[in-house]
């Protein structure tokens, strides 16, 4: 794998690979042929661009990065709680992109990869980097190139990060960014707060048909079990700031870990289908690290529909199978045990997992009914 630095030299580590690490990043000001004033950030009409840009049409029918997985001209959110393997997914997706070599088993479009990383300790980040390489890439040979800005004071607030990506892509053309995380590069305390500044990244980057893909974190306030992470009707919510984060995002996908004794082995993924449905169903991967390699492998597609939680499976007795009772029907019989919203919600997610479905609303107050079927 060729390799280049910031200072254009080249080089190769001694296992004939090279993740490059770059000590400082091009001046954003530095010219390097951008063409047409088509990146220009201080353009008048960005902001009727951002108003009329239809990113639904741009994605109704995807071409994919990682086939079945991440479509091309995405941004994306992994998102899991402190942990869980979001550095290993992104570092092993990257390097796959690199190689051209499987994801996951399912076939990838090779191409250049920028990492920006602000999340993790140097060394640890470098080791783990030339671990997945040094699987992903094996004995192969790639003209493609890996570009690495660690520190970058760059951010999302005042365009300055995407001024820095589209510099890189327009010199060497690049096939998928990696920020890890969205919360170092926000350039502001409360990110959620300011949608405009993501939704012009976004915009940016779509039209430039690059693939984004930010780490995030699910709020540490919930103690989440990874069942629930993986069950929960309402997934985006669990994102810290969530609003504009996930309303400007394309994709979304999930992380949890039921590995408890500190040694992450297993990871379970949930897609969660927003603006093109996403193929591949939660499925758990294995982790495997050794003193050379570091790659994922996938395991298997979950069935989780069975994980309910105590309240769900006393609204599930409440209602028999292949009956069709309203929700005041229910709530007569489990005023108890349940306040009118707390049971909404409950019915809610047992809708989501499969277990009842919405069947018909009555009258004009839009009663509900549902049936139980499993």
């Amino acid at each position: 794998m060729r390799a280049e630095n910031s200072d254009g030299a080249s080089g190769v580590d001694g296992y004939g690979l090279v993740a490059t690490i770059l000590k400082s990043a091009p001046s954003v000001t530095q010219h390097i042929g951008i063409r047409k004033g088509r990146y220009n950030m201080e353009n008048q009409e960005l902001e009727k661009d951002i108003a009329e840009f239809d990113m639904d049409e741009k994605i109704k029918t995807p071409t994919w990065l990682i086939q079945g997985f991440l479509p091309m001209g995405h941004m994306a959110l992994v998102a899991s709680q402190p942990g869980c393997g979001k550095s290993f997914f992104v570092e092993a997706l990257a390097t796959a992109v690199l190689f051209g070599q499987p994801f996951l088993g399912q076939n990838v479009e090779p191409g250049n990869v920028l990492i920006i990383d602000s999340d993790s300790e140097p060394e640890a980040f470098k080791r783990r980097l030339i671990k997945c390489c040094k699987y992903y890439g094996g004995k192969e040979n790639t003209q493609n190139k890996l570009f690495v800005l660690q520190a970058v004071t760059e951010n999302l607030r005042d365009d300055s990060l995407a001024k820095l990506i589209l510099k890189y892509h327009e010199a060497y053309g690049l096939q998928l960014v990696i920020i890890d995380s969205l919360t170092k590069v926000s350039g502001m305390a409360e990110i959620d707060k300011n949608a405009k500044c993501l939704q012009r990244f976004n915009l940016l980057m779509k039209q430039n048909n690059l693939t984004v893909v930010f780490t995030h974190h699910i709020s540490t306030k919930k103690d989440l079990a990874p069942e629930l992470v993986m069950t929960c009707s309402n997934p985006q919510g669990l994102l810290m700031n969530n609003t504009h984060i996930v309303s400007t995002s394309d994709s979304l996908y999930l992380l949890a870990s039921p590995d408890a004794d500190g040694t992450l082995k297993t990871l379970l993924v949930r897609p969660v289908t927003r603006r093109v449905t996403i193929p591949m169903k939660q499925f758990s991967i294995n982790l495997i690290e050794t003193s050379e390699h570091i790659h994922l492998e996938y395991d298997k597609e979950l069935n989780l529909k069975k994980v309910v939680t105590d309240d769900e499976k006393r609204a599930l007795e409440l209602l028999p199978l292949g009956e069709e009772l309203t929700v005041k029907d229910i709530l007569a019989n489990a005023a108890q045990y349940f306040s009118d919203a707390t049971l909404r919600d409950v019915l809610h997610k047992l809708e989501d997992k499969g277990y009842i479905r919405l069947k018909t609303r009555i009258g004009k107050g839009g009663k509900l009914v549902y049936e139980r079927i499993v």
